[in-house]
């Protein structure tokens, strides 16, 4: 999904359904407990920062994917009456797509950020190795 946020021009909605049927935290959400047995402060609260801000992203997708079905729901019954109510709403909608693609991006690019600094925090604890280099 991330590579469909990056290319989303501005004024563009993003408009398509992203399917989430599952808890994608399970194991966060499973050992949420354990989180404050790290000793590292910084990884502690970067682990915690990223989880929140991913959790937040998955919920916008979520109403990003409401919004979609009213879009096509008011483009659908616009089409079937051709009444300028139901094409009104239709452009109500997909105005509120496109500011909240807006706010989708601002958010994908704190997460990407932040996900970048939680690998390196890990990476700094040994949790995580460094990335074999290409030759």
């Amino acid at each position: 999904m991330g590579s469909q946020i990056d290319t989303l021009k501005d004024n563009q909605p993003l408009n398509l359904y992203y399917p989430l049927v599952s808890d994608f935290f399970t194991v966060y959400n499973g050992n949420s407990f354990l989180i404050g047995r790290i000793p590292n402060n910084d990884l502690r609260k970067q682990i915690i920062k990223t989880y929140t801000l991913a959790k937040g992203m998955v919920d916008s997708f979520r109403l990003n994917n409401d919004l979609v079905h009213k879009l096509e729901t008011a483009n659908k019954i616009f089409q079937e009456t051709n009444a300028e109510i139901h094409k009104q709403h239709a452009t109500a909608h997909l105005s509120t797509l496109i500011t909240y693609a807006k706010a989708i991006k601002q958010s994908h690019i704190s997460l990407r950020s932040e996900t970048s600094q939680l690998l390196r925090e890990l990476r700094k604890s040994g949790v995580l190795s460094e990335p074999a280099k290409r030759q």
